[in-house]
């Protein structure tokens, strides 16, 4: 710890100005790397230079503040001992330190026994790492004070690492992590922001902040405000700018969304706009509590899997899993199979609630009747209802969806506790067996879902596949087909249907993990269907899995009474005019006929797509439609967002 009062006054004023610096450096490699991957695309290049403002001022301001207000911390704890040092080195690790547990709450290493010894290790590997970073460069610090002569050198060594430090962190956030949690890619974030705030720091140690350097720091200030200001309106007319820059900057990517909003809140001000709620699908009051089941209807069990994160293109013969899925595509040209089958949600939390109801469930799931509820529809009924969930440790799923924690989704009981495939569906099935009535059962597993950390420690057959997406996809693949078929064989007037809640974005297109981004691969899940009446065949036309339910009771044997069902939909209909309405967090996407559209309310981006001819959804095309694009915003807004738009309908988007 510096020993003077002359340097820690020194120190309040190289810290930020290093952080500053290095915000600053990170922030434009990401801008150079995202234009550099334009291809030549002069609008969208053009676009993109109205995000220097935000790059230059206002991430690396952000940063600056927070370093002072650390600076000033340590500073004063370390004034009063050792122990109080070392709880202003808690402080400082105290973001990556809260990223931790998170990578080990999977299906699997949730019930572990060595999850927790995993976690702490960690955690004291991360605080470690944090407080031997500090004490160097501050070691450093005091040496070049003393000796001078050094100073050069080891500036000049500095920069080089930071030279070093850019492509590596970049290349190891979008290659060689991908798949992992997105607190990985966070963390390794934070850390080039670290790494390089230490090395700016050892570069411009030998500083004297003056007072003409303040003032200079000053009028730089606030001629880069100036440009923020401007480049607030600039950009709004640049909407593909924000999109690029959010999903392909590692650094920039966790401010996008909060600076969006603070631009947004800062428009609203000075252009008098207005917020506007929206009308939500549940406002339109279906209930399972109306079905019924006529006196002489046959009272089918019925069977629901939903394979959690697992993606659309799993069965796509052309795509990427052509090798770990044969036997799912196998079962599927069995079934009756939904080819454009859509979740309407991308993460569990929005998902499993809008299944399990048939309706867009968006943010007062705690006010939905629990008679709306599937399987209390069914109870009444006759029927038995069992729910069988993967065995997790996710705090979010509990606070978010309370209607789980509390009371399990109103099934007859709910078993959370079984690990992994081999143990839900025996389990389920089970009590398909022993029940003397009619039984809906839900299994849930998530032996794909990330981290798998653990899943070479998982039991049985399950440590021969890898240990990541590709390899517990084949690993399912070797065991859950194999199980539906044989149930369909022993139960023949089972009904069954295979879907999950949402995908899982694997890097193939800008998209990493789940419940982050609109992109199919997050939102496209498979759906099969079969039982008693149900032909086999393939439906190409999108649909929502928001109205299993109802097609499920249908199956069953209820009537519906008008409630949308997907079954009397064919290839014969026309199907054009109907639309797929999907709500998460960050936003709504609505897909109809070949076009797709992304509002990303967290970010401040609108996407429109062609799925027909661009699958992959790589080119942007509202600047050549902002016609349709606003069209869609409309219906988008009385299918089941629930979010205020009125931040996306700038410049041409604008309503007339």
């Amino acid at each position: 710890m510096p020993h003077n009062n002359n340097m820690k006054e020194r120190l309040l004023s190289l810290v930020p100005v290093s952080f500053f610096l290095s915000a600053v450096i990170l922030s434009l490699y990401d801008l150079g790397c995202a234009t550099f991957g334009l291809s030549g695309d002069v609008s969208g290049i053009a676009a993109m230079f109205s995000m220097v403002p935000v790059l230059a001022v206002a991430i690396p301001s952000a940063c600056a503040i927070a370093a002072y207000f650390l600076t000033w911390i340590y500073i004063r704890l370390s004034e009063r001992g050792k122990a109080f040092r070392l709880l202003a080195d808690v402080i400082i690790a105290a973001l990556p330190l809260s990223l931790v547990p998170g990578l080990f709450s999977g299906a699997m290493i949730s019930v572990s026994p060595w999850r927790w010894p995993l976690t702490i290790i960690t955690m004291l590997a991360v605080f470690a790492a944090v407080r031997t970073l500090r004490v160097i460069t501050l070691r450093m610090f005091v040496f070049l004070e003393e000796k001078t002569s050094w100073r050069v050198p080891a500036g000049a060594a500095s920069l080089m690492a930071v030279a070093v430090i850019l492509p590596f962190f970049h290349k190891a956030t979008h290659g060689i992590l991908p798949g992992l949690y997105r607190n990985f890619h966070q963390a390794l974030s934070i850390a080039a922001l670290g790494l390089c705030a230490a090395c700016i720091f050892t570069a411009v140690s030998g500083m004297e902040i003056r007072h003409r350097h303040s003032r200079l720091a000053a009028a730089w200030a606030v001629l880069l405000i100036v440009f923020w200001f401007t480049g607030m309106f600039v950009s709004r007319e640049a909407p593909i700018a924000r999109q690029i820059m959010s999903e392909e900057s590692p650094f920039s990517e966790p401010f996008m969304g909060p600076l969006f909003s603070i631009e947004h809140r800062i428009l609203r001000i000075f252009t008098g706009t207005e917020s506007s709620r929206m009308k939500r699908r549940s406002d339109v009051g279906l209930s399972f509590s109306d079905t019924g089941f006529n006196d002489d209807a046959v009272k089918r069990s019925v069977l629901l899997v939903t394979v959690d994160c697992m993606r659309g293109d799993v069965l796509d013969s052309d795509g990427p899993f052509a090798r770990q899925a044969v036997k799912f595509r196998k079962l599927a040209q069995s079934s009756l199979w939904f080819e454009q089958a859509y979740s309407p949600g991308n993460s569990t939390v929005y998902a499993i609630p809008s299944l399990l109801t048939g309706r867009i469930q968006t943010r007062d799931m705690e006010r939905i009747p629990p008679d709306d509820f599937l399987p209390s529809a069914l109870r009444l009924a006759g029927y038995e209802s069992l729910a069988f969930f993967a065995a997790h440790d996710m705090p979010s799923i509990e606070r978010e969806i309370p209607v789980l924690s509390r009371h399990g989704f109103y099934f007859d009981r709910y078993e959370n506790r079984l690990p992994g495939v081999e143990d839900i569906l025996p389990a389920a099935i089970a009590r398909v067996s022993r029940s003397e009535g009619p039984v809906f059962v839900w299994a849930h597993p998530a032996d794909i879902h990330e981290p798998m950390l653990m899943a070479k420690a998982g039991k049985g057959r399950r440590g021969d596949f890898p240990a990541n997406y590709f390899g517990q996809l084949a690993f399912m693949d070797s065991y859950l087909p194999q199980f539906l078929e044989k149930v369909s064989a022993e139960y023949p007037d089972l009904v069954w249907a295979l879907t999950a809640d949402h995908g899982q974005g694997l890097e193939m297109n800008r998209s990493s993990g789940h419940g982050f981004s609109l992109y199919n691969e997050e939102i496209r899940v498979p759906l099969l269907i079969r039982g008693p009446g149900v032909g086999k065949g393939r439906l190409r036309h999108p649909v929502s899995t928001v109205d299993l339910g109802a097609t499920l009771l249908h199956l069953a044997g209820a009537d519906v009474k008008g409630r949308l069902s997907i079954l009397p939909l064919n290839q014969a209909e026309d199907t054009g005019d109907k639309s797929v309405t999907v709500f998460s967090k960050v936003g709504c996407a609505l897909i109809k006929g070949p076009w797709k559209l992304i509002a990303d309310i967290s970010r401040g981006t609108v996407g429109l797509y062609n799925l027909k001819t661009d699958p992959g959804e790589s080119r942007n095309m509202v600047e050549e439609n902002y016609a349709l694009a606003a069209s869609m915003l409309d219906e988008m807004t009385l299918t089941g967002c629930d979010h205020d738009l009125s931040m996306l309908r700038t410049g041409r988007l604008a309503k007339d």
